[in-house]
């Protein structure tokens, strides 16, 4: 952690966590009240931190990375010097000159902290100049062995919205990976999110051979990187209330759909097939979100497929009618799904 003053001088911090976990066995409960001091265990199987360098250290003292590295190691051997198994782990943070994250959940490893393997929530982050979190990187397995790198980036406009996700690049050793662009975001001039639009890497493709069972004969290799792969549409009403969220997804339920594609594949909504929509009007045919009332309170929505259309229904009580009373659901298709209604029953305390 730093802290910089207007002519330039800063002092910097860097803190550790160490966690220490009990092994639940149902079968021997164990107190949480019986686990060894230091630690504070608030609930079995729950996680204790302890923070900070040590404050027993004099004033003018330096709080070096060895030092506080010794003070974790003996704090940690204390943790574990009872009887109940315990599973200790430290982690490491840094932050930037803007007293923003860097790296999360670190390790200390030959007086600097670094990144840890895939599965511990270890990350480093990357900023633009406005701010915004432009850019992620963590470590995974890689293959067939190794350790890889994985960047995962995105991009803002001016307003501070998030446009563009990229699909993550991959660093393993000479090896780089970069499938483009993933997902495209929209948005009206109230900065509402109107539209998103997902697509297949880069290098995706489709090798067409023979059937299973018969002779192997190679055909044709059929590319579509970069063609749309699923969308999602918002729409809102005057008061800015969404009216409906619509899902539309390319048909791939064939295994040489990819040979029967024409037209424009990287910009036309048409390639793809309509999936689901939630719906907030009681018609399609209604200009505004109507399955609100005049307190804005959600009195009925829809959920519309290509095979059904659930609809549910709430009623309030209460609190001014604002409290929830009932949710009822039916569907078109009453074969398959029953109606049901879930009854909520609240108890007002006097005063």
């Amino acid at each position: 952690m730093r802290a910089q003053d207007n002519s330039g001088a800063y002092v910097d911090m860097t803190f550790y966590v160490h966690t220490t976990y009990d092994h639940f066995d149902p079968g021997n409960p164990t107190d949480p009240l019986s686990l060894p001091n230091p630690v504070s265990v608030v609930a079995s199987d729950a996680n204790t931190f302890a923070m900070g360098a040590p404050a027993a250290l004099d004033d003018g003292a330096e709080y070096s990375l060895e030092t506080m590295q010794a003070a974790a190691t003996a704090s940690v051997a204390t943790a574990s010097s009872g009887t109940i198994p315990t599973q200790t782990k430290e982690f490491w943070f840094t932050y930037d000159a803007e007293n923003r994250i860097k790296i999360n959940n670190g390790q200390l490893l030959n007086g600097q902290i670094q990144l840890v393997s895939y599965g511990e929530d270890s990350y480093e982050l990357m900023y633009d100049a406005a701010g915004h979190e432009v850019a992620r990187v963590n470590l995974r397995p890689g293959y067939p062995s190794g350790q890889s790198v994985w960047i995962e980036r995105s991009a803002f406009d001016l307003r501070g919205n998030r446009t563009v996700e990229y699909w993550e690049e991959v660093v393993q050793g000479a090896s780089v990976s970069n499938e483009g662009i993933r997902k495209v975001l929209s948005y009206d001039a109230n900065n509402r999110l109107i539209e998103t639009r997902s697509f297949f890497g880069a290098s995706a493709y489709w090798d067409h051979t023979s059937r299973p069972g018969e002779q192997y004969e190679f055909y044709n290799r059929y590319e579509y990187g970069g063609w749309l792969w699923k969308a999602e549409q918002y729409a809102y009403d005057a008061e800015g209330r969404l009216m409906y969220q619509q899902m539309l997804e390319r048909n791939m339920s064939q295994e040489d759909w990819v040979m029967r594609a024409s037209g424009n594949q990287t910009t036309n909504l048409g390639v793809l097939d309509f999936d689901s929509r939630t719906d907030y009007r009681r018609t399609d045919n209604d200009g505004s979100a109507t399955g609100f009332d005049a307190a804005n309170r959600l009195m009925t929505y829809r959920y519309i497929t290509t095979r059904y259309t659930h609809t549910y229904d709430s009623t309030y009580q209460g609190w001014e009618s604002y409290q929830e009373n009932t949710v009822s659901g039916r569907s078109s298709d009453d074969t398959h799904y029953r109606a049901t209604t879930n009854t909520l029953s609240t108890t007002v305390s006097a005063a």
